[in-house]
């Protein structure tokens, strides 16, 4: 078996391949993609979502393992860029953050409240 942690070439069995990897590491190393480790590390899980969203625009079952090849690299290279140039918070990836942003923008601090007037 090939070792999954070289580039990966198209047309060798890619769906096998990318279901060895265990780490986003090791993805952007089989893709390789280049990466700063502090933003990956600051923004991994948001940097997969993304992908995954990446992914979900193509019927991935159809590709042929070049062509998925092609498209997974361009969506990590696409989500990776994502991060570089803006941050978790807003591109907000996860509902979570999503719906935190619409509550903040209804936000009222404590310092803006008044007591009741007599």
């Amino acid at each position: 078996m090939p070792d999954v942690f070289d580039s990966a070439t198209p047309g060798d069995d890619l769906r096998a391949r990318l279901d060895d990897l265990s780490s986003a590491e090791d993805l952007f190393a089989f893709f390789g993609v280049a990466y700063d480790e502090r933003v990956l590390h600051g923004s991994r899980l948001h940097i997969l979502k993304r992908l995954n969203q990446y992914l979900a625009e193509h019927d991935v079952d159809a590709l042929s393992d070049d062509a998925l090849y092609r498209v997974a690299r361009e969506g990590l290279e696409r989500a990776y860029a994502d991060f570089v140039a803006s941050t978790p918070r807003r591109e907000r990836v996860f509902e979570a953050l999503e719906r935190r942003g619409r509550a903040a923008a209804g936000f009222v601090g404590l310092d803006a409240l008044r007591p009741p007037s007599s």
